[in-house]
């Protein structure tokens, strides 16, 4: 019997299967064992998205990536991800969505509570991105001099021109082509920005 598991009881059957009903449990469990559980990449993007959330509704660090191992695992036979429509695993989540998850793990790994995760990416952003670097805001040419953490909570590029200063959040700077060093940074924190932040 061949079984298919959405995001919510894969979780649960793998880590805290004390949630699953006894009947659904065995289902999930006979799957395994015979002709093995059906997960789909949609579903493995999904879990990956929830597990850069912040809050109550976030998984808990590290499940995403022992859960992804488990199943890619090719030696486990017990799972299986088909290519749906054409997109497999790699075209839900993009080389550049990796990239990102594994910078957003490191930036955040010993941090608890958004300030914390704010002054870990701060940290790598400044040791990773390299400025001075040109681009244009709003038509008008600047040089980013630094990546600064503002009052407000948010991570600012520091933008000059002339004498005059002024600061961008970094989610809406326009990037040069090509990127300065360390673009790979400014996405992740894009990317976590965007799941974790108002």
């Amino acid at each position: 019997m061949r079984v298919v598991a959405d995001s919510h009881s894969l979780l649960y059957y793998l880590f805290t299967p004390d949630r699953l009903s006894e009947p659904a449990f065995d289902a999930l469990g006979n799957a395994e064992k015979s002709d093995g559980l059906v997960v789909s990449a949609a579903t493995l993007g999904d879990l990956w998205y929830s597990s850069h959330k912040i809050g109550e509704r976030a998984l808990t660090p590290g499940a995403f990536e022992s859960l992804h191992t488990t199943v890619l695992d090719p030696e486990n036979e017990g799972f299986e991800v088909p290519v749906e429509s054409g997109r497999s695993l790699g075209g839900v989540l993009g080389d550049g969505d990796t990239e990102s998850a594994a910078l957003i793990e490191e930036a955040t790994i010993d941090a608890y509570g958004v300030d914390e995760q704010l002054g870990g990416f701060h940290a790598k952003l400044e040791e990773f991105v390299e400025v001075p670097f040109t681009t244009v805001v709003l038509g008008v040419e600047v040089t980013v001099v630094e990546i600064d953490l503002s009052a407000s909570g948010r991570l600012v590029a520091v933008c000059r021109r002339g004498g005059e200063s002024q600061p961008v959040d970094l989610r809406d700077l326009p990037l040069p082509t090509p990127p300065p060093d360390g673009v790979e940074w400014i996405r992740a924190y894009r990317r976590w920005a965007a799941e974790g932040l108002a």
